[in-house]
């Protein structure tokens, strides 16, 4: 036998086992290949159902007092005492602070004195008045008998009229007088400087010993119960907020970061007349009882306007859109986002209108029915057409999940 026949005899066998082991892996791979075809991604799914959305919008405002003062002295002088310190509470007509009066004292009893002075001069103009009739009567009588001549009837005259004016004078000099008297009386009056309404004192800007003006803020006094927030409203919502109003009391909710998740209850008391040009919104007033005092001016809120319901409308879980092109918050418009959808085992993407959000439902104006089945879990794996298997659902989701992973391959 020939070296060459030997060597093909030899390497028979191995050709024969490679090409065995060829065929072996390659129907794995087609076994794997087919495995991994029929794979379906795991979601959960809910029904689409209708529902009743309350409609709220909220908005960021800030809380302001119902009532605020700049307490000033109405006269010029020195602070003789203050009597209150910030955040004591006061009642209307309270003593606030006590301007030093002595000197407006002192003028007050020179003004009386000067009275009984005017008094007296008018007692004597009377009386100079009084003699200069009774002269000019005489002289009237002479004239007619021709024993005087006619320049001292003239003089006569003269003398009347002035003793006359002589009396306007001092009674005009007894009221400037009265008044000034008057004027020192309020102004002393004005040296207690009393609270205009009830209220906190909120600042305290000055000390005893300082010499202000009239104007010169000392105080200031605050009035929190009612406390108002005050927030900035889009005119496309101006129509139906004032048809509320009309309607009756429209409620707030009102939220501060001092205490979370409190809710504090008020209702629209004030809506502005006219937009601001640049922003284009209206200034919206709400009151809400205070009485406790915790809230407080200057803290920032979040108004939730309260506009009533949508009733029987389609709904889908916030989880479900996978996109929102405008990110709106609760009660605000979305616009449109995307949603799956789960059909015959596979996952299609849908484009949807979407309306208002209240919590974790928001309303679908358009692309979806109601019973449609919408992933809201495992979303982030899928693709447009993926199979899929559903893992989890509620209500109708669950009857029809069964269907699915009959149909599956």
């Amino acid at each position: 036998m020939s070296f060459r026949r030997l060597s093909t005899l030899l390497a028979a066998p191995a050709a024969l086992a490679a090409l065995l082991l060829t065929g072996c892996n390659t129907k794995d791979a087609e076994s794997k290949g087919n495995k991994n075809a029929g794979s379906r991604l795991p979601v959960e799914v809910k029904a689409v159902e209708r529902a009743d959305i309350r409609r709220t919008l909220t908005f960021v405002g800030e809380l302001r007092a119902s009532e605020s003062v700049e307490v000033s002295s109405q006269i010029p002088g020195r602070i003789k005492k203050i009597v209150v310190q910030m955040g004591d509470k006061v009642k209307e007509g309270d003593l606030l602070a006590v301007i030093d009066d002595s000197e407006l004292r002192a003028q007050l009893q020179e003004s009386q004195a000067s009275l009984a002075v005017y008094k007296a001069s008018i007692v004597k103009a009377e009386a100079e008045d009084t003699n200069a009739k009774a002269v000019l009567e005489r002289k009237e009588k002479l004239a007619g008998q021709k024993l005087i001549t006619p320049q001292e009837l003239d003089n006569a005259k003269t003398e009347s009229a002035t003793a006359a004016a002589g009396v306007d004078v001092a009674k005009s000099q007894l009221s400037q007088g009265q008044a000034r008297v008057k004027l020192l009386q309020s102004q002393l009056g004005d040296s207690k400087v009393k609270a205009s309404f009830a209220g906190e004192i909120d600042a305290r800007y000055l000390d005893q010993g300082a010499v202000v003006s009239p104007g010169t803020p000392i105080l200031k006094l605050v009035k929190k119960e009612p406390i108002v927030a005050r927030f900035q409203v889009d005119e496309r919502y101006i129509g139906e907020l004032r048809k509320k109003m009309d309607g009756g009391d429209l409620g707030v909710e009102v939220l501060v970061d001092a205490y979370p998740g409190e809710i504090f209850a008020g209702k629209i008391a004030r809506l502005s007349p006219g937009l601001e040009a640049g922003s284009r919104t209206a200034a919206v007033e709400a009151e809400i009882p205070n009485a406790d005092g915790r809230l407080m001016p200057s803290m920032y809120c979040r108004v939730r306007v309260d506009f009533g319901y949508k009733t029987g409308v389609v709904v889908v879980p916030a989880g479900a859109v996978t996109e929102d092109l405008t990110g709106g918050g609760e009660g605000e418009e979305q616009a449109t986002g995307n949603v799956y959808v789960v059909e015959g085992g596979k996952a299609r993407l849908v484009d949807v209108t979407l309306g208002w959000k209240q919590g974790d439902l928001i309303e679908v104006q358009g692309g979806l029915k109601e019973g449609d089945r919408v992933v809201v879990e495992g979303q982030a794996s899928l693709v447009n057409g993926a199979a899929v298997k559903i893992i989890g659902g509620s209500g109708k989701t669950g009857q029809a999940a069964g269907k699915d992973k009959a149909a599956g391959p």
